[in-house]
């Protein structure tokens, strides 16, 4: 009997043992016999206030049976106020850890038996003690976690005051309803992020800070530097440029460079501030169709090929299967291009799986390119995915472009790759395959609000090259105000000194940028009959720069004042027409002053005898007739 007892003794801590083992945190809850399913409710308040309730729910598998020690939970915020922590009913304790932005609440279950006919419900309540809400020139943008940890969100719910009106972009899909006072939106697939606008435009403060350093002992080294551009509904203004740059310019897509030229072993510290506004009711393009039926926008090379006939097949027999037969985009009705675009894009967003991508970190990817991408699909990069669905849209001739910048979270900020493609009656489209593979949001029917664009490819798939910028070099963060675009410039004609008699006349036109808005010399333009000898048409003036254009004209033209003027043309497409202050001036030798000066005194002379000699006679002749 005494070895029995033992026997059960021996047993019973064999099995606490064995219980002991199996209590887990929500580290370890990835086994299969464990469900974590979560929902969440917000509630906005009219100051903008956000209250929030998750609701967790833990259930086994029939058969399995585990002890829960502590329940942990992570959060991308460290300023949460909990008001209510209960498991089952009974209050919780908890233990918080914080630290960059993010805080993880460590839950005592006291090793609470979870099993089929056990589950255990968590509910957290609270407010934000610091709501996540910005205003950003005019507008309101809201960013929010979709998940606490690596739970299952089976719904999401977000109530606001109806004052604050219709929710202009987000990148869920949501159920809305209207309430009398109130608007209710509902997702029931939210992903890890949640970002909604209210109003028409997102406006970021931005600031370049780059060392630029020659080593060399070179005479001269050049470096230019990437400024974010003005692109489709995308515009720039500018604060502070210093130092000037010697040259700046655009290539042929519109990207934006500053050129400084370094002697040996020099180095300047580049400053650039301004402003980035994305306009939603924008013209979605400012160039005509036309220009992009290019056959360059569709050439499939390089990076942007695809040669593999398996993978080929595969594409085929999936658009196949969703009614796509056509093997190019003009054989397709519009209804059918519509359905390929989504579909191309599907299949790449399905197809390929991220190589430890991480949102917000400088960490760099190998990027294989389309044909690498397919034969090695479960280790993809950023790149790898915009090169697989360029490949895909060029071989049914869909032009694109490959854009790089970078997406604005909510503390931070980190570079990016995504794509752009030709729609039909909607223009070029960004859409970002990576992102939605990553946070299951839809980045495809929705307007990327948080993408800004640095530069942009379609051309060449690795020209131009893009400079990066460290964490501390490139600084992003939404704007308290927005700036008008102030598109000023004071331009001065001055013509060489002339000859008499001469009409063909020479000179320099001065224009001196006196806004806060970069000059395109791209569509500049002036009088017919002015002809510029020395225009580039890539040539940019930014703020605070002068730039001087040789011109050949007729001086009869020049001095019709109230004809003359220049038009001008801003990277944001905004344009203006000012006149022209115009200084011209005869040429003049040594001894035309003195001549000019002796002819006036001869005149005087030749007057003044003339008059003398009429008077005499005058008065001679009255002498006469007197007497």
């Amino acid at each position: 009997m005494k070895n029995l007892t033992g026997f059960f003794l021996l047993l019973k801590i064999l099995i606490l043992l064995f219980l002991f083992n199996f209590s887990i945190d929500s580290k370890a809850f990835a086994q299969e016999q464990i469900s974590e399913q979560a929902e969440i409710y917000y509630t906005i308040d009219q100051e903008g206030e956000i209250s929030f309730k998750y609701l967790i729910y833990l259930s086994a598998n029939p058969g399995f049976t585990t002890a829960i020690s502590k329940y942990t939970l992570s959060f991308p915020f460290e300023d949460l106020d909990f008001e209510t922590i209960k498991s089952n009913g009974e209050n919780l304790r908890a233990h918080r850890e914080t630290g960059d932005g993010t805080m993880q609440l460590i839950l005592d279950l006291n090793d609470e038996l979870l099993n089929s006919s056990n589950p255990i419900f968590i509910e957290l309540d609270g407010k934000m003690k610091t709501s996540p809400i910005r205003e950003v020139g005019g507008s309101m943008i809201l960013t929010l976690p979709g998940s606490a940890s690596k739970v299952n969100i089976k719904k999401v719910e977000i109530k606001y005051p109806k004052s604050f009106g219709e929710v202009r972009n987000f990148f869920n899909k949501w159920v809305i309803q209207h309430n009398e006072e109130t608007i209710t939106l509902k997702s029931f697939d939210a992903g890890k992020a949640i970002n909604l606008l209210w109003g028409d435009k997102v406006v970021y403060d931005f600031e370049i800070n780059k060392r630029l350093f020659n080593p060399l002992d070179e005479p001269k080294k050049t470096f230019d530097l990437n400024i974010p551009k003005a692109h489709n509904n995308q515009k720039v203004l500018f604060s502070e440029i210093a130092p000037t740059p010697q040259f700046a310019y655009q290539d042929g897509e519109g990207n934006i460079f500053f050129s400084y030229e370094l002697g040996p072993n020099t180095e300047v510290d580049v400053v650039v501030k301004g402003q980035i506004i994305i306009d939603f009711i924008a013209e979605n393009e400012r160039d005509d169709l036309e220009v992009f039926k290019k056959p360059i926008l569709t050439e499939t090379k390089g990076y942007w090929l695809l040669e593999n006939d398996y993978e080929w097949n595969r594409i085929k027999v999936f658009l196949s299967r969703e009614g796509i037969t056509e093997s190019s985009i003009e054989q397709m009705d519009p209804e059918t291009k519509q359905l390929f675009y989504r579909k191309a894009y599907n299949y790449v967003v399905n197809r390929l799986e991220l190589a430890n991508f991480k949102p917000t970190s400088m960490e760099s990817y190998v990027r294989q390119g389309a044909t690498h991408a397919a034969e090695n699909r479960r280790n993809a990069s950023p790149e790898d995915y915009v090169d697989f669905l360029s490949a895909i849209y060029r071989e049914y001739g869909v032009p694109t472009r490959m854009v790089e910048g970078y997406v604005k979270m909510l503390n931070k900020e980190f570079y990016h790759t995504w794509l752009e493609f030709w729609c039909e009656n909607e223009g070029w489209k960004s859409i970002d395959p990576v992102l939605e593979n990553y946070s299951r949001a839809d980045y495809f029917d929705t307007k990327l609000i948080n993408h800004l664009i640095v530069l942009s490819r379609s051309y060449n798939y690795i020209r131009p090259r893009i400079v990066f910028f460290d964490e501390d070099e490139f600084k992003v963060d939404f704007a308290k105000g927005l700036n008008s675009e102030t598109l000023d410039v004071k331009n001065t004609v001055r013509v060489n000194p002339l000859k008499k008699a001469q009409e063909d006349v020479m000179g320099i036109l001065t224009i001196e940028n006196t806004g806060n808005s970069i000059i395109s010399m791209r569509d500049f333009a002036g009088q017919e009959n002015i002809s510029f000898s020395n225009h580039n048409a890539l040539q940019l003036v930014v703020p605070g720069q002068s730039l001087d254009l040789p011109f050949t004209s007729k001086l009869s033209s020049l001095r019709k004042k109230e004809n003359l003027y220049i038009q001008y043309t801003s990277i944001n497409d905004e344009t203006i027409l000012k006149p022209v202050d115009l200084d011209i001036r005869e040429q003049q030798f040594w001894w035309w002053n003195p001549l000019v000066i002796s002819l006036k005194y001869m005149i005087i002379v030749i007057i003044v005898y003339t008059t003398y000699i009429i008077l005499s006679k005058f008065f001679k002749w009255m002498e006469k007739y007197y007497q």
